[in-house]
């Protein structure tokens, strides 16, 4: 598929250099037009609609009308939006365990040892905690247990309850929000 210079100098710039214009019938073979294959392409990369749109050189709107119009297209952008998810969950997941080189500064300027660049690779903790937390919720996401004691004696309605029992009521199920809330 040919794709205009403009187009693919937009999604290149847009996608962080990142070359999205290897545009292949193959890869969404129900989508012949290319305006749409582009679309689709910078979606895959970028994840977000916005920034997709303007790589391809439509309107946002533009692809949420040919989503509602035409089911391959819809099908073909959940499948480009997967893969972007996919790009980014194996991004998180180098940044959290490979982590991430970084210039050491002092005062706001490079250090330097030996004529170099001091660097040093700082990695995650906190995204990886909410990659764990995500993955394996049943084991590290965070719990709160709350019990309560609550005798019944009858059935009233809060119709049928009198102003001073109503305020009671009102009053001991704030006393357990504030109670859970403060742990």
């Amino acid at each position: 598929m040919v794709v205009d210079d403009s187009v693919h100098s937009r999604l290149t710039d847009l996608t962080n250099g990142v070359c999205v214009m290897e545009l292949r019938e193959e890869e969404y073979p129900q989508v012949e037009n290319h305006l749409k294959l582009a679309m689709l392409r910078a979606y895959a990369v970028t994840g977000v609609v916005t920034s997709a749109a303007k790589a391809a050189g439509i309107h946002p709107g533009t692809h949420y009308g040919w989503c509602k119009r035409d089911a391959k297209y819809k099908e073909a952008a959940g499948g480009a939006y997967q893969q972007a998810m996919d790009r980014f969950e194996d991004e998180a997941t180098r940044r959290a365990l490979d982590g991430v080189e970084e210039v050491v500064l002092y005062k706001g300027e490079p250090v330097m040892v030996d004529g170099k660049v001091l660097k040093r690779v700082r990695h995650s903790d906190a995204l990886l905690q909410f990659m764990l937390k995500a993955g394996r919720p049943d084991k590290y996401a965070e719990r709160k247990q709350v019990e309560q004691n609550t005798t019944v004696k009858g059935r009233l309605t809060v119709e049928e309850m009198t102003d001073e029992q109503l305020a009671a009521r009102v009053k001991h199920l704030m006393d357990n929000v504030k109670r859970v809330s403060e742990g």
